[in-house]
């Protein structure tokens, strides 16, 4: 595995920084660049000491908006599962144990599975169903995306195309039981690929401050209507 000097890096504040990277690479086959930056592929995270506390669950009817979660991908969903599942981790799984299924997305939707992290912030470990990414041995290897809730969907959408990001597939509206109806759409530049989504039954409030995932670098300063911040490496530290 190599990590790239140019990578875009998610950026996440923790009390316990090398806790946090230990964790990552006993657990996620993430490897260590240096005292705040690990990587499993093209996911490249840094780590940077802060005080931090992870958001309560919103209250009823409601849901958070902005940098929610970080998807890892997996070429095989049920391997991801099953080495998850034997390292102990906790997890958020569908009824009977098995992955979720977001429909529509790229095409065939995705499959997924949350990992709650002892350190505040959710990972989730998502496969495409058609075309799944093969980026390395590993059964979790590299960034499938991150997750933007957002209060206005179409705003959040325009905003980002002003920053270079371009829709891989039509947006699609999914329905389940739990979450009511959803507006969702999967973005790219160059580096990244982001979910974007709005459930469109619940009222949005803003993500707490003081959580863990804090933002993506290096890129101009600059916040998304949904509060999604884009920040240089040296702001980020």
């Amino acid at each position: 595995m190599t990590s790239r000097p140019d990578q875009r890096q998610i950026v996440i504040r923790t009390g316990e920084p090398v806790a946090l990277a230990h964790w990552l690479c006993e657990e996620l086959f993430f490897e260590t660049v240096d005292e705040q930056t690990v990587y499993n592929e093209d996911c490249s995270l840094l780590l940077l000491a802060g005080n931090t506390t992870a958001p309560r669950a919103p209250a009823p009817g409601t849901y958070y908006t902005g940098l929610a979660h970080v998807a890892l991908a997996a070429a095989d969903i049920d391997s991801a599962l099953a080495h998850c599942k034997a390292r102990g981790l906790p997890l958020q799984t569908a009824t009977g144990g098995g992955s979720f299924y977001n429909p529509g997305v790229f095409g065939g939707g995705e499959r997924y599975f949350n990992i709650l992290t002892p350190f505040g912030f959710v990972l989730e470990v998502a496969q495409r169903v058609c075309g799944p990414l093969q980026k390395g041995p590993a059964p979790i290897a590299g960034l499938d995306h991150i997750g933007v809730p957002c209060p206005d969907f179409a705003a959040e959408l325009q905003a980002l195309a002003a920053r270079g990001f371009q829709p891989l597939f039509a947006p699609v509206q999914n329905y389940n039981e739990a979450e009511g109806h959803i507006a969702c759409c999967m973005v790219a530049d160059a580096a990244l690929t982001l979910e974007v989504y709005q459930f469109l039954d619940f009222a949005p409030r803003p993500m707490p401050h003081h959580t863990p995932l804090r933002g993506i670098a290096p890129y101009p300063q600059t916040q998304t209507p949904g509060g999604l911040y884009f920040m240089p490496k040296g702001e980020a530290e």
